[in-house]
């Protein structure tokens, strides 16, 4: 065998063995990067892979389309989230990328830098004091009805089924921006509720925290129940 064959042998031999040993330095790779903490994304194409999953599962109300959902997902992990619990706790909502309430909350207590305190949470409004360790309080955050009455609120219909929830969603939005801008990067954050103008609502959030009681809950729900029948009696008239 000739000297050039030699060595042109000895090159294919020798990226036969390099692909191999990449192919398991990848899967390793790929095996560690899934764990208890969560999918650990380090490109572009595990993102979009692992949306397309996401997209196709229809597991995430927050999107059905694949962009938009790698948007959300890449968003969340800036804030230090998961992209499951992104796509799970986000939306976008005309063009922006909102931030559920709950999820906001656990974010904000969770720095262990912030926190607040309520001091007031009816159906009438929200007042939540915010807090920094060593600081102390930073300021009050309430939104109440005057406030829903002066946005053009109180009529819509998730305001009126889940008073409680969207006040206290509001209050905490809003103090999230005026006293943690720092760590959401000073971004204008704001809940799905906020910029839907209402329309939107994460039903686990408001079950948890808008309604009373058992007789106040059926009392909501034969109201909203006269809403939808004076709704459909104007729509008839048409």
């Amino acid at each position: 065998m000739s000297e050039e064959n030699t060595e042109t042998s000895g090159e294919i031999i020798a990226a036969a063995v390099t692909n191999q040993h990449m192919e398991k330095v990848a899967q390793k790779r790929e095996d560690m990067l899934v764990n208890g903490a969560g999918i650990q994304i380090t490109s572009m194409n595990e993102l979009q892979r692992f949306c397309k999953m996401a997209v196709a599962a229809k597991v995430f109300k927050s999107t059905t389309d694949l962009a938009k959902a790698c948007m959300i997902a890449q968003y969340g992990m800036e804030m230090g989230v998961s992209p499951a619990t992104a796509l799970q706790n986000m939306h976008m909502i005309e063009g922006r990328v909102c931030i559920g309430a709950g999820l906001m909350a656990g974010l904000v207590k969770r720095t262990g830098k912030y926190s607040y305190k309520m001091t007031e949470h009816t159906r009438e409004g929200c007042t939540l004091v915010f807090i920094e360790k060593d600081v102390g309080e930073l300021g009050v955050s309430c939104f109440d009805r005057e406030d829903a009455m002066a946005a053009t609120l109180l009529n819509k219909h998730n305001w009126k089924k889940w008073p409680k929830a969207m006040f206290y969603s509001r209050a905490l939005s809003m103090g999230a921006r005026m006293f943690c801008a720092d760590m959401f990067l000073g971004a204008a954050v704001h809940t799905p509720e906020e910029i839907s103008g209402g329309e939107y609502v994460d039903h686990a959030f408001a079950e948890a925290w808008g309604m009373d009681s058992p007789e106040q809950n059926k009392k909501e729900v034969f109201s909203v129940a006269e809403d939808l029948k004076e709704e459909l009696k104007r729509k008839v008239a048409k």
